[in-house]
């Protein structure tokens, strides 16, 4: 019965179970079937009568027996993976032999035979076209009979295929399907004598997977070209640093946190870029990291007939970059974005003002595909750090949603011609309103040179309140011969008039 105590040979004591297969007379238990004897009925110096019992056992009943109390024998590794049942009869008559040989005046009193279920004859058909698809070689039916009759199977053959009778100690789970069957048949043969030929398939076109196309692109631009460091976090995040990026939105919370204050899984990338961003300033003054991964979001469709809800997933993309100087991380990293498009082949990326809850206001904006809002671009604000315990360094972050993008199909690729003539280059300082922005010079002044770059910009009160001196340098060409001096000053003089018409720049000395 269920909770009775049995103590076994080794001195240690079970409550037993209802489904637990036992050794039992009428006065109890007296052993765990299969696994091993209980202490009352064990051997000792005064036994002068033994009860041999040959048996075998449920192998399923034995391993759930065995996993259930910790037991693990010798008697139960064996009985657990079933034990041929035909073989009885060969150990008790090799038993009695032992008894009889090894104590003399040892007498065989009695002898009961109980059979509840047999070793079962297990047949299995197999055709020759089977065997030599998968051996890759032909194979005679007799050539395959007296390799599985050696083994002791019983083998009758007709022109095109084989019926085996198992033998009962391979019949326990060993050989169980004609696949077993070629197996023996390889192994008799010998592996070495297969000739090796590589096998002819045909392969169809890989199916055309635009969107991991896109994000592999993404993943080799920031890696190669702008020389970032991929980083792989876990998909939960701190709570401190929700906290810190101020986004404590309505995030998935885990049934089973790994540890009380990672209870949520990420919904944006930035808190664990400030974690990144913390962690690596310990060691270094600047590096550039990235991360590409999916975040989660509620389940926006009802549940479904399991009542199972899967999270909206998208993959976002998210950097972060230290170092000095934040005003040049900010604009070198919009620069990257504004090539990224580029490089990766969608369409390009603009940018508006905005804000974040992370960002410095006069540094922050919104970054837009197509009119979309896909996400931000920002230099953290001194608040923020301090609660991510970022030190003595600014930090600039980014995030898109990616899954916003559409990859094009193609793109086409024009060659350029280098330039004839040698190059001039000159600087050029431009007094402009605060607001002007450097999208809005840069595009008056492209069109008139061969490159241009931002240097810098001055706020002061030399500038004036309201103003700012911007600085750029611009490479001019010729294609008809090298540029004259008047020819450079007329193309300086061009390039102020542009400016002064469309964003109403002033220039000292002009």
């Amino acid at each position: 019965d269920a909770g009775e105590l049995l103590t076994l040979l080794n001195g240690e004591t079970l409550q037993l179970q209802h489904d637990d297969l036992l050794i039992a007379d009428a006065g109890g238990p007296l052993g765990m079937a299969g696994i091993m004897g209980g202490e009352d009925d064990s051997v000792h110096a005064g036994t002068t009568r033994v009860l041999l019992e040959i048996a075998n056992f449920d192998p399923g009943v034995i391993r759930r027996s065995t996993q259930q109390h910790g037991l693990r024998t010798e008697a139960s590794v064996r009985f657990e993976k079933s034990i041929d049942t035909q073989r009885i009869d060969l150990t008790l008559a090799e038993s009695a032999a032992l008894f009889t040989r090894l104590i003399p005046g040892c007498r065989l009193t009695a002898l009961t035979n109980e059979v509840n279920e047999e070793t079962k004859q297990l047949t299995i058909d197999v055709g020759l076209d089977f065997l030599e698809t998968r051996l890759g070689r032909q194979l005679e039916a007799e050539e395959a009979a007296r390799n599985l009759e050696r083994l002791g199977f019983g083998v009758t053959t007709d022109k095109n295929s084989l019926s085996v009778a198992v033998p009962s100690w391979r019949a326990t789970g060993d050989i169980e399907q004609r696949d077993d069957l070629l197996e023996e048949i390889a192994r008799m043969i010998g592996y070495s004598n297969f000739p090796y030929r590589t096998p002819k398939v045909d392969l169809d076109p890989a199916p055309s997977q635009p969107r991991y196309r896109l994000l592999r692109r993404i993943r080799e631009t920031m890696a190669f070209r702008y020389g970032f460091q991929e980083i792989f976090t876990y998909p939960w995040v701190s709570d401190d640093y929700r906290t810190a990026s101020g986004m404590m939105d309505d995030a998935l919370r885990l049934a089973t946190p790994p540890s009380p204050d990672r209870g949520h899984l990420r919904s944006s990338l930035i808190p664990g870029l400030l974690a990144s961003a913390a962690g690596n300033l310990r060691w270094q003054d600047s590096f550039r990291i990235f991360e590409l991964t999916q975040v989660f979001h509620p389940a926006r469709q009802p549940a479904d007939d399991v009542g199972e809800q899967l999270p909206v997933m998208r993959y976002h993309l998210g950097a972060a970059i230290a170092g000095s100087d934040g005003w040049t991380l900010y604009r070198e990293t919009k620069g990257m974005l504004e090539a990224l498009s580029l490089h990766a082949q969608f369409a390009p990326l603009t940018f508006a003002a905005g804000d974040a809850p992370w960002a410095e206001t006069a540094v922050c904006q919104r970054i837009l595909y197509q009119g979309n809002d896909i996400g931000r671009l920002g230099l953290v604000k001194p608040q923020t750090a301090r609660q991510a315990d970022i030190k003595f360094a600014a930090v600039v972050l980014f995030e898109l949603d990616l899954d916003q993008i559409i990859p094009l199909p193609s793109r086409e690729n024009r060659f350029a011609a280098l330039p004839a003539f040698p190059l001039v280059d000159a600087d050029l300082s431009a007094l402009v309103d605060e607001s002007v922005s450097w999208r809005e010079i840069s595009d008056t002044v492209a069109p008139l040179v061969h490159r241009l770059i931002f240097i810098g910009e001055y706020r002061g009160p030399q500038a004036g309140a309201g103003k700012k001196s911007v600085t750029l340098r611009v490479w001019l060409e010729s294609k008809d011969g090298t540029l004259t001096a008047e020819a450079i000053e007329s193309s300086m003089k061009m390039i102020m008039q542009a400016l002064q018409q469309s964003v109403g720049a002033e220039f000292r000395g002009a």
